[in-house]
């Protein structure tokens, strides 16, 4: 993949108004995250994500990001085909919060028995990150990628004009990325994935 289009973004996209209505979205608590890894070890997940999560399949939510996922598919030149959305995420990190590198596409696609079944035989193609929060208000927080190996040394990159209030990121699932620890504050995220048919 070329450099120039491991991710695709939007600048201060969603208004401030909004975004404070997705953080206050459905009164029910921020659950502690996990990660699809099952088997992994209570020690390891601390090592690896520390934040918290809750869940929306609200439509005007739904309605909301997909031009936005449609527009980076196209003008970025990825063209995957997308048919499904998974459940929206919205992630609050307080401070020591984190999460290190990682892919949100898993090695096999959703199995033919999972409970969901819009998931089967699919797998995540492209991701979606809004920043909810001013970033005026935290420090650290700071979503990274990790670019193809040049000259045998793999480059560690940050989409600054992604991060004010607000502003919109897609990439390919398969990319590595991180979120390094909040310092100060609390930041809050909106996470999406968007599911098709396995890469041929």
């Amino acid at each position: 993949m070329n450099i120039a289009n491991v991710y695709w973004y939007f600048q201060s996209a969603v208004d401030p108004e909004t975004c404070k209505k997705i953080i206050q979205l459905d009164k029910r608590k921020f659950l502690q995250a996990s990660i699809r890894d099952h088997e992994l070890s209570l020690k390891k997940l601390k090592e690896t994500r520390n934040s918290r999560v809750k869940f929306s399949k609200e439509q005007w939510l739904f309605d909301l990001i997909h031009p936005y996922m449609e527009e980076a598919n196209r003008n970025a030149g990825w063209n995957f085909k997308i048919d499904w959305t998974e459940s929206i995420q919205i992630t609050r990190y307080t401070k020591n919060g984190f999460y290190t590198w990682h892919v949100d596409q898993d090695a096999k696609p959703y199995p033919s028995s999972s409970p969901y079944e819009n998931y089967r035989g699919k797998t995540r193609k492209l991701s979606m990150t809004i920043n909810l929060t001013d970033p005026t208000t935290y420090e650290g927080g700071r979503m990274q990628f990790e670019f193809p190996k040049i000259a045998k040394k793999a480059v560690v990159r940050e989409c600054v004009a992604a991060r004010p209030q607000g502003s919109v990121l897609v990439f390919p699932s398969f990319v590595l990325h991180r979120v390094t620890p909040v310092t100060k504050g609390t930041r809050y995220s909106l996470v999406a994935w968007f599911l098709g048919e396995p890469f041929r």
